[in-house]
């Protein structure tokens, strides 16, 4: 009875596997390339460890990748397109803005933010990038900005704005420097981190109200040591994720009046007003 049972369920089998492996071989094609980085692939260490570690961790990755596409962090559509960050639809619903975000500060000329944080894909964008562990985006993010948007002079350089060290230990990165780094590699300009300090801040500036925010901004921020003497009259550009009242781009303008710019500008990828 036992071997009937058997034979009734071998062609259920048998149909299974015709239908699913063709398309099982389709998903493992991708992984071909990977296999074979596996044996080319140079470690940094020449030790028997190393290189097998190495190795290894190149051949996962592509194993990882090509069974498990990254979808769209926006809407989650599945697959990404080659080397995107995001999908294409959602690239298209990103609610570019051309007109400059001011006047919420005097001390910035122009001050320009990209996007409307309210519209579209982008408040799920910043927060991916911002809260869940992906500078990536922030990167991809400066540069799709920078193809829009025209550069400043030339002799301009991009400080993003700081974060305590606290903070950039529990976040590993600061999103403002990645969102920079992404502008400077498309406008061809250098982003300096060494003239702006953050000095411990005790509440996040987005849960106070605009009053607030410009008293606790205005002793947030001040010049790095020998700063003063590095950076007078440059132009600058400060750089952040997301513009609401003004008040932090503000506070790091004062700090820099010191230095006596050339002139100082703010630029941020989307503006929540």
């Amino acid at each position: 009875m036992m071997a009937f049972a058997v034979l009734d369920v071998f062609p259920l089998i048998i149909d299974y596997f015709a239908a699913n492996v063709p398309h099982f071989f389709e998903r493992c094609t991708p992984i071909l390339p990977q296999i074979n980085r596996f044996y080319t692939v140079k470690p940094l260490s020449s030790t028997p460890l190393t290189v097998l570690r190495t190795r290894a961790h190149t051949l996962f990755h592509g194993v990882e990748t090509a069974l498990f596409p990254a979808s769209c962090p926006a809407c989650g559509f599945l697959p990404l397109p080659p080397n995107a960050q995001w999908c294409t639809r959602c690239d298209d619903a990103l609610p570019w803005r051309p007109l400059a975000a001011g006047p919420l500060s005097a001390l910035l000329t122009p001050l320009r933010a990209a996007l409307d944080f309210r519209a579209g894909p982008t408040r799920t964008l910043l927060h991916q990038l911002k809260y869940r562990n992906r500078p990536e985006l922030a990167f991809a993010l400066g540069q799709a900005v920078a193809r829009r948007f025209a550069p400043p002079p030339p002799n301009a350089r991009l400080i993003p704005v700081p974060i305590t060290p606290e903070k950039f230990k529990r976040r590993g990165y600061n999103q403002a420097e990645r969102f920079a780094a992404g502008l400077a590699s498309v406008w061809h300009v250098s982003v300096d981190q060494s003239v702006l300090v953050r000095r411990v801040q005790h509440q996040s500036l987005t849960e106070l109200d605009r009053s607030t925010r410009l008293q606790e901004a205005h002793v947030a921020f001040s010049l790095a040591d020998g700063a003063q003497n590095r950076a007078r009259g440059a132009h600058w550009v400060l750089v952040d994720d997301t513009l609401t009242t003004g008040a932090t781009l503000h506070a790091c303008a004062v700090a820099l009046t010191r230095i006596r710019p050339s002139g100082v500008e703010g630029f941020c990828a989307a503006w929540a007003p």
